[in-house]
């Protein structure tokens, strides 16, 4: 979970996307009214661009490829780490939902998720020394933001 969740933060993180909230367990989910009763670990993030044009039906198509992106580093993480991926489904259908409701085909959305996965396992390779220390600090079920981009910027507490 560590591994998938770091994908998240740190793509967000150099995307622009400002972090919510990180649960490493359904405990610490569950203990985090910004999960909205979500039992699934997970980072929540924002991307201010989609927010605010999600409301008037028209998103931008550099904020679909930074969601893209940003989805999809889960599931490239797990890959560049351990060779595989096993997580994600609820990624894949986060993404699936978003960009239907942009109008995507699925052709399409299989197409975009390739391509986000790529783009994320570029971003975790170039910025390899901050993925490892996110995953050093990533000892807790609840891991505070801060101290998430504290030790992506190699700040020392």
């Amino acid at each position: 979970i560590a591994v998938h969740e770091a994908g998240h933060v740190l793509t967000a993180h150099l995307l622009g996307c400002p972090l919510e909230a990180i649960a490493l367990s359904a405990r610490a989910a569950l203990g985090q009214t910004v999960f909205r009763g979500q039992s699934a670990p997970g980072a929540l993030f924002v991307d201010p661009v989609s927010a605010a044009q999600a409301e008037g039906g028209s998103v931008p198509r550099e904020a679909l490829d930074r969601y893209c992106i940003v989805v999809m580093a889960g599931v490239a993480a797990e890959a560049e780490i351990f060779g595989r991926a096993e997580g994600g489904l609820a990624d894949e259908r986060a993404l699936r939902a978003m960009l239907g409701r942009a109008g995507f085909a699925d052709a399409d959305v299989r197409a975009a998720a390739v391509w986000g996965a790529a783009n994320a396992a570029l971003l975790i390779r170039d910025h390899r020394e901050s993925f490892d220390r996110l995953r050093a600090a990533f000892g807790d079920e609840r891991v505070d933001v801060a101290a998430a981009v504290q030790a992506m910027e190699g700040v020392r507490r």
